[in-house]
């Protein structure tokens, strides 16, 4: 018997009402090199050690896990209401996926202003059953702004509290969606990025 894994991003638009006006649930085929590198610095020995390079947000280059101590938060993705780029962001860009992307090619910004969306709190859960495991990422951005917002890509960040710089972002999943999401003022998106683990 062999066990498959699978990534999946999935977006709902609830309407003013709650209800839910559209879903969509697609194959996430772009889980980057900050990716493959976060995850073997961080099974691969201590904390403190230097293994490899994440390249954050603004495309510089940090050696990691190099935590500042062995309680410091790595490869966090539990992001604050309004915090960006920690967990689930969403933009606007059409840019094709690139393995070396850091960043998202448009990201949308927090607020309520024009063109703005509200990011609450982004989360990470697993869910197991007999024989599966889903690491689930999620989190709602509502739209405020008074006007249409329209999100074409969505990306999945994680924090790592660095021995020379704290809070360094990396940017390891970005998917450009197969349908344009509009949301209209007063809906709801959520967004989950789901690694499914099925034997």
């Amino acid at each position: 018997m062999w066990s498959c894994v699978g990534a999946y991003v999935v977006a709902e638009v609830k309407d003013v009402k709650g209800k839910t006006r559209f879903k969509l649930k697609q194959p996430s085929r772009s889980f980057l090199r900050n990716f493959g590198r976060a995850l073997f610095g961080a099974m691969h020995s201590t904390a403190n050690s230097e293994v490899t390079k994440l390249v954050n947000f603004q495309g510089n280059s940090y050696t990691y896990p190099k935590l500042s101590s062995t309680s410091s938060r790595f490869m966090g993705a539990n992001g604050a209401a309004g915090e960006k780029r920690c967990g689930i962001a969403v933009g606007s860009g059409t840019k094709a996926v690139e393995f070396t992307d850091y960043k998202l090619d448009s990201i949308i910004e927090h607020g309520t202003g024009s063109g703005q969306l509200y990011y609450n709190i982004s989360t990470v859960h697993l869910i197991e059953g007999s024989d599966y495991s889903i690491v689930r990422f999620a989190r709602s951005f509502d739209n405020q702004s008074g006007g249409n917002v329209t999100v074409t890509e969505t990306g999945l960040f994680i924090i790592h509290e660095h021995a020379d710089v704290r809070g360094v972002r990396a940017l390891v999943a970005r998917d450009l969606l197969e349908t344009a999401i509009t949301l209209a003022p007063g809906e709801t998106l959520n967004v989950r990025y789901e690694i499914e683990i099925v034997l």
